[in-house]
């Protein structure tokens, strides 16, 4: 197994090398105050210095906190994904095995429903065009067909219902993507620079919860909800099976010599006598692609709903706590 990088443990990492800095910053700037405070005998400057040298303090213990939480979640992480990767062909170098876990299962969503959605759409295009095929007797036109026409804007409905999905889906891969890949290193150091201050010390806890919630509760959340897949490609490979079938049974119609008057009128008769086989499946594709758009609607809304809202309940709570005026009393004889 590839070796996995964990936040924290290589101190080279620009965003805990960057917060380092900062908190050295805020605790020398802290102690330059309160000196100064000392010198002119300013009771208010010195009470500002012990605030600010205390904030600065506990700004290095949440710095040191990320750490321990950022390898303890991923230990955690391990272990709801496995020793194996759960997708071969599907790799996300330098990021947490739990992100790269989360990416692939996205991505494997993603695949199935853009190949239903090209599935559907040559059924669709094949239907449709069975559907206005007409046969004349004499001085009657009959279009035997032209009820098609409805099913193949049924499919080509269920298709659009498919990307708006993947749309949903594809957004939320590509903010996590960034999460992981950036936004981590961006807003960790603002908000440890924000915190350093009076006046923006509630923004900075805001900002440090975001960084934190997004970057490891957001995909574990996520991943919690994803991780067991075989439901949806236990029905993707049903509904795969009959649409695959129903497309194979209307590809010969194109195909036909219209010259060969009976050759056409055995084929229509054929496929709506005794045997039914259009009707049929085409009822069996309908059925299953009413199901398998329903789980794929569960993932793309209902999961999407609750991960968002699980996350934003714990920023919020982890903000107020960051955000807070920490007192830890250490400095009042100074």
């Amino acid at each position: 197994m590839n070796q996995i990088l964990v936040p924290g443990q290589n101190l080279i990492d620009p965003a805990y090398q960057l917060g380092l800095y900062l908190v050295a910053i805020s605790i020398i700037l802290a102690g330059f105050i309160l000196g100064i405070g000392k010198a002119l005998g300013s009771r208010k400057m010195q009470s500002w210095g012990i605030e600010e040298l205390t904030q600065a303090i506990i700004n290095a213990a949440l710095l040191g906190a990320l750490v321990s939480i950022s390898v303890v979640l991923s230990q955690l992480a391990d272990s709801l994904v496995g020793t194996q990767p759960a997708f071969e062909n599907c790799s996300y170098p330098n990021f947490p095995l739990f992100i790269q876990t989360t990416l692939c299962a996205q991505d494997n969503i993603l695949s199935i429903i853009y190949q239903s959605v090209s599935k559907l759409t040559l059924a669709s295009y094949q239907l449709g065009s069975l559907s206005t095929l007409t046969i004349k007797f004499n001085v009657v036109d009959s279009l035997p067909l032209f009820s098609l026409r409805y099913i193949s804007e049924n499919f080509a409905l269920v298709a659009k219902d498919f990307l708006s999905c993947a749309t949903i889906l594809e957004t939320q891969k590509q903010f996590l993507f960034f999460i992981a890949s950036s936004g981590f290193s961006i807003f960790l150091p603002i908000g440890l620079l924000l915190r350093m201050f009076f006046m923006t010390r509630k923004v900075g806890g805001a900002i440090l919860a975001g960084a934190i919630g997004f970057y490891i509760f957001y995909p574990l959340f996520l991943l919690s909800l994803t991780l067991n897949e075989k439901n949806i490609e236990n029905v993707f490979s049903s509904f795969s099976k009959e649409i695959d079938s129903l497309i194979l049974s209307s590809s010969p119609f194109p195909q036909v010599d219209w010259n060969k008057e009976q050759e056409v009128l055995n084929l229509f008769f054929n496929s709506l006598g005794s045997n039914p086989t259009l009707a049929s499946k085409t009822s069996s594709v309908l059925s299953l692609s009413s199901q398998f758009l329903g789980i794929i609607q569960l993932h793309s809304y209902i999961f999407v709903l609750v991960n968002i809202s699980c996350s934003l309940i714990f920023i919020y709570q982890l903000a107020s706590v960051l955000g807070s005026e920490l007192n830890l009393q250490l400095f009042e004889n100074l």
